[in-house]
């Protein structure tokens, strides 16, 4: 008779992700591969002998148990299922490859030894490697602890190789690197010309670089017009104008009335004028229009209608 004696997790407040099934049953029962009491049997089922004490591991993709050995010790044909940790090494179900690489150092796989590769978890068992449970429906909160995690010794990019260990640590590599420039905005990877955003020039600034500040930008800080070029026509000063284009303005203007001074002056009345005009009688002045001109005359004669 084939008995279901637990299902999911231990008690005492674990929390398991797959709420495994534990079966007792003799050697020459059927053992069940699809369901048991109406309820599917979970990848990594446990199924006990208890006839010959022999205990079977399920893996659900094949329908298969496999003879395993639990309870105690670590690895090895005596001991119980150990968890080695993540291997980078390629594993499929009957795969053979060993030794495999585990964080990073070459390992001889031991009978009931259990490796992650990739979301897949795999049992040896001394010949052959057997997958027996999938990792890809994990969410974070699955995550109870950091085991075995150390911080990257650089903050290269993420592959799709890495680990979730790896991944985070190369992301807390950059965070750290970064924390001493929080006040600085690197515009290149050559880091030759940085900008900054801080109070105050620190006191040894890099040549070429920029700061931003927020005091007040004074006239004695700009030392040169760049890019300046004096206006086309003289015309008013807009709040959209760039303060070389205002000031270009302004000395486009002060040229043209320079040139109408000078124009006025050339054409001016003279002393000599007025004394050779002044031969007695009365000094006549009006003004006439003379399109959109107003011409000032001065003569001692009356104006001719």
């Amino acid at each position: 008779m084939v008995t279901l004696i637990k299902y999911g997790a231990l008690g005492g407040g674990e929390k398991y992700n797959v709420n495994q099934m534990w079966i007792d049953g003799l050697s020459t029962d059927t053992k069940p591969t699809t369901k048991i009491d109406g309820m599917g049997i979970p990848n990594g089922s446990v199924y006990t002998e208890v006839d010959t004490g022999k205990t079977y591991m399920f893996d659900y993709d094949n329908a298969t148990w496999y003879e395993v050995s639990i309870g105690g010790g670590g690895g090895g044909t005596s001991g119980g299922i150990v968890l080695v940790g993540e291997t980078t090494t390629a594993l499929t179900d009957d795969a053979t490859t060993n030794p495999i690489t585990v964080n990073g150092q070459s390992y001889t796989a031991q009978p009931n030894d259990a490796v992650i590769y990739g979301s897949k978890e795999f049992l040896f068992d001394g010949t052959k490697w057997h997958e027996f449970g999938d990792l890809s429906g994990l969410s974070s909160n699955d995550i109870g602890a950091m085991t075995n995690y150390t911080i990257a010794s650089t903050g290269a990019a993420i592959v799709a190789s890495d680990t979730l260990n790896q991944a985070i640590g190369k992301v807390e590599k950059r965070v750290t690197d970064t924390e001493t420039k929080t006040d600085r905005i690197i515009m290149d990877n050559t880091e030759t010309q940085d900008y900054y955003m801080q109070d105050s020039t620190p006191s040894n600034p890099v040549s070429g670089d920029y700061w931003f500040s927020d005091d007040p930008l004074l006239s004695s800080d700009i030392t040169a017009m760049t890019g300046y070029a004096k206006a086309q026509t003289a015309s008013a000063i807009v709040a959209t104008d760039s303060l070389n284009q205002a000031i270009g303005k302004l000395e486009k203007g002060v040229d043209d009335n320079e040139t109408n001074i000078s124009t006025l002056n050339a054409n001016k009345i003279g002393a000599s004028d007025y004394a050779s005009q002044n031969t007695g009688g009365t000094v006549r002045v009006w003004t006439t229009t003379d399109g959109t001109d107003t011409v000032l005359h001065i003569s001692n004669e009356a104006p001719t209608p």
